[in-house]
C-alpha cells in the first residue's frame, strides 16, 4: 500500500514538473515522460524519432547552476569571505532553494528529487563491509570522509544562509551533493555542471562496449564453437546532452532511431560497476565496461620491480586480464625463469 502511494506521488511530482518546464519554456519534441520497465521514470518516444534529433530543448532560465547560485547576494557575500569550489556553491544554493520550499522558484522541481540516495558515500562502514571488495570498501570511506571534510568546511556559510537546521546536517550535505554528482550535465567553464529539469529524467545507457580479446586468445587454446558462441547483440547509441550557447538552451540529442513507446536512454561515459555506485548509486548487471581491480597485496612480488605497469591492474568483464596485468605477469614469469635457469 504504502509503494502504491509513493508511485502515485512519484507519477504526479513528474507530470508537475514537465507541466512546470513547459510552462517556462522547455520543448519536449516526439517524447514524454513516463514509467519504464528499466529505472522505473524514464523518457518514452511517443512516434518515431530520428538520429540526431533535438528531443528536449531546457532554457537556461531554469537551470540551476553556479550561475543562479551567484544571483544570490548572500552568496556572493558569502564567496567573498570564504574560498569555495564551484560544487560546494552549487550544493549550498541547492539546499538553500530547498529551504525556501514553495517560495523557490524550482519548488517544482526540488519537490521531485529522489528523498534518498545509494551511493557510496551514504555507505556506513558496515555497510560498506558487505561489498566484500577490498578497493570498494576503501572507496566507501574516502568518499564519505571528502564529504564530512567539505560540510565542516561550508558549516558557516550553512548557519549563515539556512535557518532549518536539518537542512544544514551532514545528512543534509549528503543528499545535496548526491544529486549533483548523479544530476548534473557537463557544461564547458563550469566543473559543477548544472541541474536540467525534466532533462534528468533519462536513464542512463553505457557507451558501446570496449574490444575485449576472447579468453582462447589470451590463453592460445580453442574453446568449442557451443562454449564460445555469445552472440553479439548491438544495443541502440545513447543519446548526450549539451548546452547551446547561441539559443541559451541545454539540448538533449538522439544518437539511433526510436519507435514509439521505445525508452530514449542518454550515455554519460564509460564506468565500471563500482564507479557507478560512487556517482550515481546503481550498478548494471551486464556491464561490459566492467572490471575488477587487484590490490597491492594480491601482486606483492610483482611490485617489487619498478619496470612494469602499475595501474589499470585488472580483470575485465569476459574474464580476460587488462593489457597492463598481462605485461606484468609475463614480466614476471620471465624473472622467475631467468632465476631458475642461473639456479
Amino acid at each position: 500500500m504504502e509503494n502504491a502511494r509513493t508511485t502515485r506521488r512519484e507519477d504526479r511530482e513528474m507530470e508537475e514538473v514537465v507541466k512546470w518546464g513547459l510552462e517556462k519554456g522547455a520543448l519536449m519534441h516526439g517524447i514524454r515522460a513516463a514509467r519504464v520497465d528499466q529505472g522505473q521514470r524514464g523518457i518514452v518516444a511517443v512516434e518515431n524519432v530520428g538520429n540526431g534529433q533535438v528531443i528536449l530543448s531546457v532554457p537556461r532560465a531554469i537551470l540551476m547552476s553556479v550561475e543562479t547560485a551567484r544571483l544570490d547576494p548572500a552568496i556572493r557575500r558569502m564567496e567573498e569571505q570564504v574560498s569555495l569550489t564551484s560544487q560546494q556553491v552549487l550544493a549550498i544554493h541547492l539546499l538553500q532553494e530547498s529551504a525556501k520550499g514553495k517560495h523557490s522558484a524550482w519548488f517544482p522541481y526540488l519537490k521531485q528529487l529522489p528523498r534518498g540516495y545509494t551511493l557510496l558515500s551514504h555507505f556506513l562502514h558496515k555497510e560498506s563491509l558487505e561489498m566484500q571488495d577490498v578497493h570498494g570498501i576503501d572507496r566507501c570511506m574516502k568518499c564519505r570522509n571528502v564529504e564530512r571534510e567539505n560540510w565542516q568546511q561550508v558549516r558557516p556559510c550553512l548557519e549563515a544562509l539556512i535557518a532549518n537546521t536539518k537542512l544544514r546536517s551532514f545528512q543534509a550535505w549528503l543528499w545535496a551533493t548526491a544529486t549533483l554528482d548523479s544530476r548534473t550535465m557537463f557544461i564547458p567553464n563550469d566543473r559543477a555542471g548544472v541541474l536540467t529539469p525534466i532533462g534528468d529524467l533519462f536513464n542512463y545507457a553505457p557507451p558501446p562496449p570496449p574490444y575485449l580479446r576472447k579468453p582462447e586468445e589470451v590463453l592460445n587454446i580453442v574453446i568449442g564453437a557451443e562454449e564460445n558462441d555469445r552472440g553479439a547483440d548491438q544495443e541502440k547509441d545513447a543519446g548526450y546532452g549539451t548546452y547551446d550557447t547561441h539559443n541559451n538552451q541545454y539540448q538533449i540529442i538522439t544518437c539511433a532511431e526510436y519507435t514509439k513507446h521505445e525508452q530514449i536512454f542518454l550515455c554519460y561515459g564509460r564506468y565500471t560497476n563500482l564507479e557507478l555506485l560512487q556517482s550515481y548509486g546503481f550498478m548494471m548487471e551486464d556491464n561490459k565496461h566492467d572490471q575488477h581491480l587487484f590490490s597491492d597485496g594480491d601482486l606483492h612480488d610483482c611490485f617489487k620491480r619498478e619496470d612494469v605497469p602499475s595501474k589499470n591492474l585488472a580483470v575485465l568483464a569476459n574474464g580476460c586480464p587488462s593489457w597492463n596485468l598481462i605485461i606484468l605477469l609475463r614480466a614476471q614469469t620471465q624473472a622467475k625463469e631467468v632465476l631458475n635457469y642461473s639456479g
